[in-house]
């Protein structure tokens, strides 16, 4: 045999027994040193107690009232109040051209009155058998129709007169004096912020927690502005009938009464921080903070079974800064690692740290 197929023989036998060697090798069963020694850690009996339930969320100052003002007439612009001009209810903010709509209006009037003497005379007389009842008749629709004009009339003279609907300020004016506007042209906005609102989102599952909306009526509100870090009480305005299907949540409307911009530098479009406090819900087993872990948004806690720790989910319900409820997964005088799980994986054998 020659050097070259030694060499081959000797490859061939080595490789043999590398894959032998790597086949028992693999078989042969592995001592896991760490689950032989038992860590120590600190335990929590699971016992009943009390939270206090608060929520916080995040919302935006929006005007309880804001409309943008239009003409239902078209008309040339006569009188018009400045910009950031504080208005009552009912006050003229824009005045159009109106004379055409009260000759008009005049007009309307002195033919329904002509007719209503015209009425009275035939009334009279047909009470005295001079008239017959379709005479009657006739002179009662005649006078009718010119009422109906009368009104007509003076509805179209009361629409050049663009009025505050309610108190507020006005913004800036989007059209000037002699400019020619037609119906639906934007005049200017008119906005109440005397009282203004602070509007968030509850999501779906907080708002189970608490109890529902029901709940949320009832608990103590406090908003931080934007900027500011003296809280101003809120009081519950409005919510939403249907849960959004884009966010899972409730829009939630919440007012802040008496404020005025002047007063709190408050304007719709800021950032507000709304902090609702439930009130307590006692009798109900909670752990630590610390014991609940959670990955990929399941919760789970170590529970210690003969000194073993298992990996035992559970359905977390309200929390505060140091403590969650258990609603599923643990009963009361269950043990459980309150600090020291970094160190442990399920079924490592633990010890009470001293």
């Amino acid at each position: 045999m020659n050097t070259k197929n030694i060499q081959k023989v000797l490859l061939a036998l080595g490789a043999i027994g590398f894959v032998i060697g790597a086949f028992f090798y693999f078989r042969k069963p592995k001592l896991n040193f760490a689950a032989q020694v038992p860590v120590a850690v600190q335990y929590y009996k699971v016992k009943k107690g009390e939270i206090n339930q608060k929520e916080s969320f995040v919302g935006k100052v929006r005007t309880c009232e804001s409309v943008a003002l239009s003409p239902e007439v078209s008309g040339r612009i006569v009188s018009m109040k400045n910009d950031g001009s504080k208005v009552k209810k009912g006050e003229v903010i824009v005045q159009l051209n109106d004379k055409e709509a009260y000759g008009r209006l005049v007009s309307a009037n002195g033919s329904k009155k002509k007719e209503e003497s015209k009425l009275e005379s035939i009334r009279k007389l047909y009470s005295s058998g001079f008239r017959s009842l379709n005479h009657l008749r006739e002179s009662e629709a005649d006078f009718e129709r010119e009422k109906g004009r009368s009104i007509e009339a003076d509805s179209n003279f009361e629409k050049h007169k663009i009025k505050a609907p309610f108190d507020g300020i006005i913004g800036l004016q989007k059209q000037s004096i002699g400019s020619v506007v037609n119906p639906n042209t934007k005049l200017v906005n008119v906005t109440n912020l005397e009282n203004l609102q602070v509007e968030f989102s509850i999501p779906e599952n907080i708002l189970s927690k608490t109890g529902g909306m029901s709940k949320i009526k009832e608990a103590q509100i406090l908003i931080t502005i934007e900027g500011d870090l003296i809280p101003i009480e809120g009081f519950f305005s409005a919510a939403e009938t249907v849960i959004d299907q884009e966010t899972n949540g409730v829009l939630v409307r919440v007012m802040i009464p008496g404020i005025s911009q002047l007063d709190k530098s408050v304007s719709p479009g800021q950032f507000a921080s709304v902090n609702i406090d439930v009130g307590k819900k006692s009798g109900i087993l909670v752990v630590p903070n610390s014991a609940v872990q959670n990955v990929q948004g399941a919760n789970f806690v170590f529970k210690i079974v003969d000194g073993t720790a298992v990996q035992m989910p559970v359905k977390v319900g309200i929390q505060d800064e140091s403590r969650s409820e258990i609603l599923e997964g643990l009963a009361q005088d269950d043990f459980v690692i309150a600090s020291g799980q970094y160190k442990i994986t399920d079924g490592q054998p633990v010890v009470e740290e001293k």
